[in-house]
C-alpha cells in the first residue's frame, strides 16, 4: 500500500493479464440482490488476484489492484482500481469496463482534453459525481482532481501536478496539492477535497472556480475541536461525506484515529466519532465500544450515511491476530457503536453468510447504492465486497392514532410497502398469517386493543404494533382564544392562539373554512397582513374536541414594501425581488432602477394590487445591463390615496 497510515506493507507482485483460465472462471450465476430479513455479504467485484484483467465480463473474475474509491451512480457501481491506474465501471448487468486511466501507461500524468480512457492516471483514490454526471477523481501521486464528463473527456479540475501547498483565493487549476485523498460534493456542486499531504481540507467553489483551505492549518496535529476548522490542526484527512440534511462535512482525520465533522455554516470542527487512541493491545475492538465517541479508529478510512442518519465507518488495525481487525461499523443516530462487518481476523471470507462474521482485509472506501446496499472496498482482497441490507416490511400505521375517544370509532390500518398484505387481531392474542386479512376499515363500538403486523412478498414481516382504543363519554375542551382581540388594525399583526385545556393541540384555518385535525396545527403566531378570519378548535386527550372559535381581522392603512433584493446577477442582467404588503387597500407597485442612487429613471414590472391581497411576492428580469456597473434599485407600493412604501438595494453586474 502506498499511504503512510498502513501500518502493514504488501509483497509487489507483477500485474496479470487475463488468461484463458481466467476467462474460464467467469460464473453467469446470478447473485440474490435481495436477501430478506439478513445482512448478506457477498463479493460484488475482483476474484482476489492483483492484477488487471477481465472487461467486458463479470466483474466477479475481473483482477483489481488496491482498490479504493467507490461511488454508485445512476445503477452502476465505479472504482479507483488504484495500483492499475485507473477506474472501472460496473453496470447494472454486472459487466466491468475501464472508464478512465490508459493501464499500460500508469504512474504518470497525461491525457487532459482527450478520452479519459486515454489519461495517464497515478493512484487514483476518492471518487464523486456532480449532479451533472461528471466523475471527479482524486488523482493521489499526481497531486490533482481530475474531471471526465459523460462524453468522456478528461481534463484537470484541481492541482498543477506538482505537490505544495498554496494557491488558495484563485483558480483551482492553479493551486498546489499533495496527495488528493477524498471528494465529497455539497448540494451546489462544491466540491470538498481532503488534501491528505497537506493536513488540510479544501473546497473549491463550483460557480468561480477558486479553491480555499476550510479546515486544517497545513500542521499535523488533533487540536482546534469547538473552533473554527482552519485553526485547527488535522493530521491525515482521507474518506470524506458531506451530509446535506445538517450542511455538514464528515471526514475520516486518519492519523488522529477520529472521525471529525465541520458544520459549513458556522465553520466550527468537533469529533463526531474516535476515542483518539490508535487500536488497543487487550483485544477490543472499535465496533464493540458502546458508544462511538469511545472506539479506538485505527485507522479510519472513509466515512457515509444511510438514509436513516446512520454512519458507516471504514477502519482496521494491522498487528496481527489476536490483537489486529479490519471491520466495518454503524454509528446510529443515538451515537452507538455496532459491527457491520468484519472480525478480529485480517482475511478473506464469508461470502453468502452474515456480513458481521465475515473476513475483511484492510477495508476502505465505502458507497451506498440507491436501494440501501453498502459496498466495501476491501483493498488488500483485491475485491469489492456488497453486504445487503435487511430488507422488512415496514411497520403498520393506525388512524385515527389511539387514545380515549367519546363514542363509537373506525380505525383504518395502512402500511408503507408496496404489495404488503396486513394480518390483525382484536380479542387480545398476538396476529400470525392465520390471523384476519385487514381490508376494510375496522369499527370499534367498545374498548378495544388492535395488534397488527404487515407482511410483503420476499420481504421479512414487520414487527408486530398494538393500537388501544377506549371509548368514554368526555367533556368538551375549552375553545381557544385570540390575541390580540380582532378589530381594525392598521399594519401587519401577529396572532397568538390559546388553550385552557390540559395537553390541547389547537388546529386552525384562515380561509374561513371550519377547521378539523387535518387542518394546520398551531405552532407559533400567525402574521395577519390582510383582512382575514382565523377560525380554530382545540383538541386534548380526554375531551371531546372544542367548540369553534372565529375571530375576524380587519387591516386597512400604509402598505409595505418587506423585502427588496437583487438575485441571479450577471454580466448582463439580474433579478429584482419584493415581497410586499398592500395592507387592506388598493395598491399599484413598481421597480425602479438605474445608475444613480439619486436617479432611478427606468421602471418595469408596474401593476395593481388589490385590497385583498395577502404578502406578495413580485420578480422581474433585467437585462441589457452594462458589465462591472453598480445598478441601484427601489421596490415601490403606493395607495391610490398616495400613502406609499418603498425599498431601495443595489448591486454590481459581473
Amino acid at each position: 500500500m502506498r499511504l503512510p497510515f498502513y501500518v502493514s506493507s504488501i509483497l509487489a507482485v507483477p500485474l496479470l493479464a487475463c488468461t484463458p483460465s481466467c476467462l474460464a472462471q467467469i460464473d453467469d450465476a446470478v447473485r440474490p440482490d435481495v436477501i430478506a430479513g439478513t445482512d448478506i455479504i457477498t463479493t460484488f467485484a475482483g476474484n482476489g488476484t492483483q492484477g488487471y484483467c477481465g472487461d467486458g465480463s463479470k466483474a466477479t473474475v475481473a483482477c483489481l489492484y488496491s482498490p479504493h474509491g467507490i461511488v454508485s451512480y445512476k445503477g452502476n457501481l465505479y472504482i479507483a482500481d488504484s495500483d492499475n491506474g485507473v477506474v472501472r465501471e460496473v453496470d447494472s448487468s454486472g459487466i466491468i469496463s475501464t472508464i478512465a486511466g490508459d493501464y499500460p501507461h500508469r504512474d504518470r500524468y497525461c491525457g487532459d482534453g482527450g478520452a479519459a480512457t486515454a489519461a495517464c492516471l497515478y493512484y487514483p483514490v476518492g471518487l464523486a459525481f456532480d449532479s451533472l454526471g461528471n466523475l471527479y477523481i482524486a488523482d493521489y501521486d499526481n497531486d490533482a482532481v481530475r474531471k471526465v464528463t459523460p462524453a468522456g473527456i478528461i481534463t484537470t479540475y484541481a492541482g498543477t501536478g506538482t505537490a505544495g501547498y498554496n494557491g488558495d483565493g484563485g483558480p483551482a487549476t492553479k493551486a498546489d496539492l499533495k496527495g488528493p485523498y477524498g471528494l465529497a460534493f455539497d448540494s451546489e456542486n462544491n466540491l470538498y477535497i481532503s488534501d491528505y499531504g497537506n493536513h488540510v481540507i479544501r473546497e473549491v467553489v463550483f460557480k468561480t472556480g477558486v479553491i480555499n483551505t476550510i479546515a486544517g492549518t497545513g500542521v499535523a496535529g488533533d487540536t482546534g475541536n469547538g473552533g473554527l476548522a482552519v485553526n485547527a490542526e488535522l493530521d491525515g484527512p482521507v474518506g470524506m461525506y458531506f451530509n446535506t440534511t445538517n450542511n455538514t462535512l464528515y471526514f475520516a482525520d486518519s492519523l488522529s484515529f477520529v472521525l471529525r465533522e465541520v458544520n459549513v455554516a458556522s465553520g466550527i470542527i468537533s469529533n463526531f466519532a474516535g476515542s483518539g487512541k490508535a487500536g488497543n493491545l487487550t483485544g477490543n475492538k472499535a465496533c464493540s465500544s458502546g458508544k462511538a465517541t469511545a472506539a479506538n479508529l485505527s485507522v479510519a478510512v472513509d466515512v457515509v450515511f444511510d438514509t436513516s442518519g446512520n454512519a458507516y465507518i471504514s477502519n482496521y488495525f494491522n498487528y496481527g491476530a489476536p490483537y489486529g481487525f479490519s471491520e466495518v461499523c454503524k454509528i446510529d443516530t443515538t451515537g452507538a457503536i455496532s459491527i457491520v462487518a468484519g472480525t478480529t481476523s485480517e482475511s478473506y471470507g464469508g461470502d453468502d453468510g452474515p456480513a458481521n462474521t465475515a473476513l475483511l482485509h484492510d477495508p476502505t472506501f465505502l458507497a451506498f447504492d440507491a436501494s440501501g446496499n453498502l459496498y466495501i472496498a476491501d483493498t488488500d482482497n483485491d475485491r469489492i465486497r456488497k453486504i445487503t441490507q435487511s430488507q422488512v416490511t415496514d411497520t403498520p400505521a393506525f388512524s385515527p392514532s389511539p387514545g380515549p375517544y367519546p363514542g363509537p370509532i373506525s380505525v383504518t390500518i395502512t402500511d408503507g410497502t408496496s404489495g404488503a398484505v396486513i394480518y390483525y387481531t382484536t380479542n387480545g392474542t398476538t396476529p400470525t398469517t392465520s390471523s384476519p386479512v385487514y381490508v376494510d376499515p375496522i369499527p370499534i363500538n367498545e374498548t378495544t386493543t388492535i395488534e397488527a403486523f404487515a407482511q410483503a412478498p420476499g420481504l421479512a414481516p414487520s414487527p408486530v404494533v398494538s393500537a388501544t382504543y377506549t371509548l368514554s363519554t368526555a367533556p368538551p375542551g375549552s375553545t381557544p382564544t385570540f390575541l390580540p382581540a380582532p378589530e381594525v388594525y392598521g399594519t401587519e399583526i401577529l396572532v397568538s392562539l390559546a388553550d385552557t385545556t390540559a395537553g390541547a393541540v389547537i388546529y386552525y384555518t384562515t380561509t374561513g373554512t371550519t377547521p378539523t385535525t387535518a387542518s394546520t396545527k398551531y405552532t407559533g403566531p400567525i402574521a395577519v397582513s390582510t383582512t382575514e378570519t382565523i377560525k380554530a378548535i382545540a383538541v386534548a386527550p380526554k375531551y371531546e374536541n372544542s367548540a369553534v372559535g372565529s375571530a375576524t381581522y380587519t387591516l386597512v392603512g400604509t402598505p409595505l414594501v418587506l423585502t427588496a433584493l437583487a438575485t441571479g446577477i450577471s454580466t448582463t442582467g439580474a433579478t429584482l425581488n419584493a415581497l410586499v404588503a398592500p395592507g387592506g387597500v388598493s395598491a399599484t407597485f413598481d421597480f425602479q432602477y438605474g445608475t444613480s442612487s439619486t436617479a432611478l429613471t427606468s421602471s418595469t414590472k408596474t401593476m395593481t394590487l388589490s385590497a385583498t391581497s395577502g404578502r406578495v411576492d413580485l420578480s422581474s428580469a433585467l437585462t441589457g445591463l452594462k458589465a462591472k456597473t453598480t445598478y441601484y434599485f427601489r421596490a415601490v407600493v403606493t395607495t391610490v390615496g398616495g400613502s406609499a412604501s418603498s425599498a431601495v438595494g443595489s448591486f454590481t453586474t459581473e
